[in-house]
């Protein structure tokens, strides 16, 4: 199928070399199948490729890069992508630590709430609730505003 361009085809075929599932892991060829997806405008595609930038998988790492297919990704409304991007703001991969703007980030993804595993979304709902355990009151209703306004705005220029 993937062959024939289905683009959910070619999409697994990219997870299935990225992890290394029924075939031996190449990151260099999920990236090629996930560019492909991409193009071919499937959404789950911007998180994976963000993901390998993020982690140096088939590409030099590139937290900049990575952050902008996060963003697409939560432009297609991606829960994952908002937890990732949110996470980089939290361990200051790539960007400043700001738990404000991590909170923002956690908040919106969990409002869109269509997580690929029940795992992402737990985690997701663990580093918000620590993150509030070390905020100030302040910076949780900046976050919450934050969030409110990324949501308003329809996921752009969050």
């Amino acid at each position: 199928l993937a062959k024939s361009g289905d683009v959910i085809s070619i999409y697994n075929l990219g997870r299935m070399y990225q992890n290394g599932s029924g075939v031996d892991q190449n990151f260099e060829k999920a990236m090629k199948l996930y560019l492909v997806s991409a193009k071919e405008g499937y959404s789950l595609s911007y998180n994976n490729i963000g993901q390998m930038y993020s982690l140096g998988q088939g590409v030099q790492q590139n937290h900049k890069e990575s952050m902008n297919w996060y963003k697409i990704g939560v432009k297609y409304k991606l829960s994952d992508s908002a937890h990732n991007i949110a996470a980089k703001f939290i361990n200051g991969s790539g960007v400043e630590k700001n738990y404000t703007i991590a909170l923002m980030w956690m908040n919106v993804a969990l409002k869109l709430d269509n997580f690929s595993s029940s795992k992402v979304k737990f985690k997701s709902e663990r580093n918000r609730e620590r993150l509030i355990e070390v905020m100030s009151l302040t910076q949780i209703k900046k976050a919450k505003l934050l969030a409110r306004d990324c949501v308003t705005k329809n996921y752009k220029k969050c």
